[in-house]
């Protein structure tokens, strides 16, 4: 049984589809590695994502029991205070040698792209400043891998303005 060769096949024609074919091949060699990589850093994102709010609970236990300071409950919650303490740092080294790390915004202008404003606060201070932390964001490797909760200043509107609207 012979296999014949189609008419309209030349060459030329079949030079190109293997140029194309190597081509392909070669394409592929180059982004695989590079979709390997991209898969084991969005692994690790996700996996370290879930640590934070661990983080966050830590530092809100921490802050709790420094309210409990010399009220006459003793000891034990110094204690408390510096176990909180001492599981926080270990959690923050964790993260911080995963290349993990927070960023500060108190005081700063409000930056959507590394901060989510859930409340505002009319004061007399320049409006769109970050004046409380609720929830401290974090970057990976200098990308942003949880923004901050912030509540950002406002204008005061003064009742005379408000008579006049």
């Amino acid at each position: 049984m012979a296999i014949e060769r189609p008419k309209d096949l030349t060459v030329d024609k079949a030079w190109g589809m293997y140029l194309r074919a190597l081509a392909d091949l070669e394409n592929m060699r180059k982004r695989h590695p590079a979709e390997i990589r991209e898969a084991r850093e969005k692994g690790r994102s996700a996996a370290l994502l879930k640590m934070l709010p661990i983080v966050d609970s830590l530092e809100a236990g921490n802050q709790q029991a420094s309210q409990y300071r010399g009220r006459g409950v003793g000891g034990a919650v110094n204690h408390l205070k510096e176990g909180f303490a001492v599981v926080t740092k270990q959690a923050r080294s964790t993260l911080r040698s995963a290349g993990v790390n927070p960023f500060d915004c108190q005081s700063k202008p409000f930056d959507p792209i590394c901060m989510d404003a859930i409340a505002r606060q009319p004061t007399t201070d320049p409006p769109g400043l970050v004046f409380a932390e609720v929830k401290r964001g974090y970057t990976i490797d200098d990308k942003i891998l949880r923004p901050a909760q912030v509540a950002v200043t406002e204008a005061l509107l003064l009742e005379q303005e408000n008579s006049n609207g």
